[in-house]
């Protein structure tokens, strides 16, 4: 029990992080909420902890309007339809927001949350599960975006370089423009849903027209415009609030991870534990790769694809490759000798496809930039993982930019963040096994030395670097990959 309203986790992979939040509930009787940052995680919480009375909500897209045939983000209740659905009780939806107030045990998603949470009632405690991806939670609730056709049709010109003054005009011409649409209280589904699109544009407009130029990143993209903020712990009180006390736990959970969420040391209560995995079972190898730069050429391109196919000619298991990007994916797919063996995504909507695929096929590989965390693979499901490049956001985007201008040691810290948890996929239990291949020079020749201090203990003691790749050893579970694929 902290003195402070918010404690931090560091809690290592097999700790059993949500275990203890939801045992702690249980035994002080509180009324908790859990936040996860995607939806595998947040059905995960809810098929492990349903017994205990977890209600599980989600945003309005994935419940079906029942006047629409649509889903509920879409029906024509936001577009000034009084839909007596919606208040009596018919609508699954906004049934279940209002009774989420009663609900001692909620699980939600990062996105819910901070758009819902001063409807659901306060908390005595939120648990941010992941918490090393708060920030990008925040910033994406922050961010806003107008597509082109938007303000073709209904802003009077296009965003300017001065978006401040643009957007207070533009947001007059939208009051009016709203309100006549109001007015005609519209009878058909398109006007229904073109009062839904201004009204939603309309608040866009009204919140850039509040926001300071110096604290965000204005962006001309192909059919859009966005404004991305810098530093979006300054806006931790978006997210820290509505609750008595807070716990932020992730396996990869640091002081910086804390600090850029806009907290000083002397504001939260940290705690890092060891790994309980023994390290002989999740060996780590740094291979004596190329540096994977952009100015790598054929021959470094050809002996990092050597040493991919070498690694896994030795090893017949399930593996997983983290390639990073989609255009990386279909490199090692197309010119890899072992092609036959993998199962890629070359886009988000594949994954779940890929994914089951994966789990079904023997001696299958799956290369995706997709599943660095919240994916799973205990026990023969992955046996080994490639890294097969250092993880770097990309520092020519501006955001990014803008991040490293203020904090030099970005770039360093997101590739960090993201190894350890690309690494721990496959790793899940005591008695698990998983082997890490890292297959990028730059490690051994700046990366290692200047991002050390990112890495957790647990993760720097089971890394070692080669002269070569490991032979390959033949694992035998105990336990069935039967259970997991149908699970």
């Amino acid at each position: 029990d902290s003195k402070l309203p918010v404690t931090a986790l560091m809690l290592p992979p097999g700790a059993g992080k949500s275990l203890i939040y939801m045992a702690y509930s249980v035994w002080k009787n509180l009324r908790v909420c859990v936040l996860t940052s995607n939806r595998l995680l947040q059905t995960q919480i809810f098929n492990d902890f349903a017994g205990l009375g977890v209600v599980d909500i989600r945003g309005q897209a994935n419940y079906d309007c029942i006047v629409s045939g649509g889903k509920v983000s879409d029906g024509p209740c936001h577009g000034g339809f009084e839909c007596p659905s919606k208040n009596n009780g018919e609508c699954g939806y906004f049934s279940l927001l209002r009774r989420i107030k009663d609900e001692r045990l909620v699980s939600t998603n990062y996105s819910f949350w901070l758009h819902n949470k001063d409807l659901m009632g306060q908390f005595d405690l939120v648990v941010c599960d992941e918490g090393h991806a708060a920030l990008d939670q925040l910033a994406n609730h922050l961010s806003i975006t107008i597509s082109r056709a938007e303000a073709d049709k209904y802003c009077h010109r296009h965003p300017m370089s001065s978006w401040r003054t643009w957007a207070g005009f533009e947001k007059m011409v939208l009051e009016s423009t709203y309100k006549d649409l109001c007015v005609k209280r519209p009878k058909t589904d398109e006007l229904f849903a073109e009062t839904l699109v201004v009204k939603r544009l309309l608040e866009k407009i009204k919140t850039l027209a509040g926001l300071d130029e110096g604290t965000y990143i204005y962006q001309r993209k192909p059919g859009s415009w966005s404004w991305e903020n810098i530093w979006p712990g300054a806006h931790r009180a978006r997210m820290f609030s509505n609750s008595k006390r807070f716990l932020v736990t992730s396996g990869t959970l640091t002081h910086q991870t804390m600090s850029l969420l806009g907290f000083r040391e002397s504001e939260y209560e940290y705690h890092a534990f060891p790994c309980t995995f023994p390290v002989r079972r999740r060996p780590g190898a740094i291979l004596p790769a190329p540096r994977m730069t952009q100015r790598a050429g054929a021959t470094e391109h050809t002996e990092w694809m050597k040493l991919h196919d070498e690694y896994i000619s030795t090893r017949p298991g399930r593996g997983v490759i983290q390639a990073g990007s989609y255009e990386r994916t279909e490199k090692l797919v197309s010119e890899s000798k072992h092609r036959a063996r993998m199962i890629c995504n070359l886009h988000a909507n594949g994954l779940p496809e890929a994914l089951y695929r994966f789990l079904t096929t023997p001696r299958a590989i799956l290369v995706s930039p997709s599943v660095t965390e919240g994916a799973n693979f205990p026990y023969e499901a992955c046996e080994w993982t490639i890294i097969s490049k250092i993880p770097f956001p990309n520092p020519h985007d501006p955001v990014v930019a803008a991040r490293m201008a203020q904090y030099g040691g970005y770039l360093n810290y997101c590739a960090a963040q993201s190894i350890v948890q690309s690494s721990f996929r496959g790793m899940r239990a005591l008695d698990d096994y998983c082997e890490v291949a890292i297959i990028d020079g730059t490690w051994q020749a700046w990366f290692y030395a200047k991002a050390r201090d990112h890495f957790p203990l647990y993760f720097q003691e089971a890394i070692f670097p080669l002269n070569g790749v490991p032979p390959g050893k033949k694992r035998i579970f105990k336990k069935s990959i039967a259970r997991i694929t149908k699970a």
